[in-house]
């Protein structure tokens, strides 16, 4: 998954829309919090693998989110 189309699904969450995000963002300056990262996983699930919803509290940036969601994404393809 790419970051512009990582920045579209997150888009759906975030009170700002995808052409706006930037990837130093924090996460709660864009609304998203915990649930909205579990939502996201859940949408995501088919790209990332159903046990990426664990979620580190570390993660405070888009660029933290975009970390994992490749991270997990790859561990799937690789199972």
């Amino acid at each position: 998954m790419n970051e512009t189309a990582f920045k579209e699904a997150l888009a759906t969450f975030a009170t700002e829309p995808a052409e706006n995000l930037s990837m130093t963002d924090e996460l709660d300056e864009i609304g998203i919090d915990s649930i909205s990262v579990f939502e996201l996983m859940i949408k995501l699930e088919d790209v990332v693998g159903e046990h990426a919803t664990k979620i580190d509290d570390d993660m405070s940036t888009v660029q933290d989110l975009y970390d994992h969601v490749r991270k997990a994404a790859e561990l799937h393809a690789s199972a």
